[in-house]
């Protein structure tokens, strides 16, 4: 059971493991919650998986009602409970909220995290909270999986947070992220406001993009390319199929000049697709 849409890299994996899914649609407060407790009674999944701060692709955050009883749902159902949390640290505004999987007493709950979002993207080094029994167990699997786990990335993120320079650093990326999360929103806002809709992210590195039913984000994505502007298709983050008039942006990876040139662009051939006279927003 999972929200969708739901980021590429956790659709491949469950793919490889040949899944079913059962899927809860999301809007602005995250997950439908009421929604999942309608499948958990119909099709009893064995694995509830959710992405609840600054979710990718969306950008959305889920509201504090919303965890808790998700929360319990898991618990009372003795439902395996995975969260991904990768984009914790990237908030921008509003307070934190606790993790999902510390709002209720469920014994197959766990939290992950990682250092490739704040320190560096190619270390690739994550961590997992649970519960002790779950732990061990894991550590089992992951042995007999791939025997051992590089050590050496592992170090350096040890002296990194030994030495106290993680605060810092993230402290620097958030304010380096406001910064471009608020210049994208602002050129999409003078650009795209009569075409399309988006969400507003409070954190995280993206938001998605909804263009008019009918226009296909794919098929444009070569002649984007072309003028020089990379999104993703958001059809790949949806296992029922759907979205294909939506597409993710990046809003962490390009400077704040190259953000408002990328949507002009964008702007620009989205309105050439739509057959829309090109005008200006100012």
């Amino acid at each position: 059971l999972l929200e969708t849409p739901t980021y590429l890299a956790a659709l491949q994996i469950f793919d490889s493991y040949e899944a079913d899914y059962q899927i809860a649609p999301m809007d602005g407060e995250g997950m439908d919650v009421a929604h999942a407790e309608t499948l958990m009674t119909a099709h009893r999944p064995q694995l509830l998986f959710t992405l609840p701060n600054f979710q990718n692709p969306t950008g959305v955050t889920q509201s504090m009602a919303r965890r808790q009883r998700l929360a319990e749902l898991a618990a009372e159902r003795g439902l395996p409970l995975l969260e991904d949390d990768a984009y914790h640290d990237l908030r921008y505004e509003g307070e934190p909220l606790p993790p999902v999987a510390a709002l209720a007493d469920n014994p197959l709950a766990l939290y992950t995290g990682t250092f490739s979002k704040t320190i560096a993207p190619g270390l690739r080094v994550g961590y997992v909270y649970g519960h002790p029994a779950l732990i061990a167990r894991l550590v089992q699997l992951k042995q007999i999986t791939d025997l051992h786990t590089g050590s050496f990335t592992q170090r350096l993120v040890y002296r990194y947070c030994e030495r106290g320079l993680l605060d810092a650093q993230i402290a620097m990326i958030r304010n380096t992220y406001r910064a471009r999360r608020d210049a994208l929103l602002a050129a999409l806002e003078q650009e795209l406001s009569s075409l399309a809709t988006w969400t507003r992210p409070l954190g995280g590195m993206f938001l998605l993009v909804s263009l008019p039913t009918g226009m296909d984000t794919g098929a444009l994505l070569p002649e984007a390319m072309r003028r020089g502007v990379v999104y993703v298709p958001a059809a790949a983050f949806h296992p029922d199929g759907g979205g294909a008039h939506k597409l993710r942006l990046n809003f962490v990876s390009a400077g704040e000049e190259a953000i408002r040139q990328g949507i002009t662009i964008l702007a620009e051939m989205l309105r050439e697709a739509q057959d829309m006279p090109a005008t200006s927003a100012n």
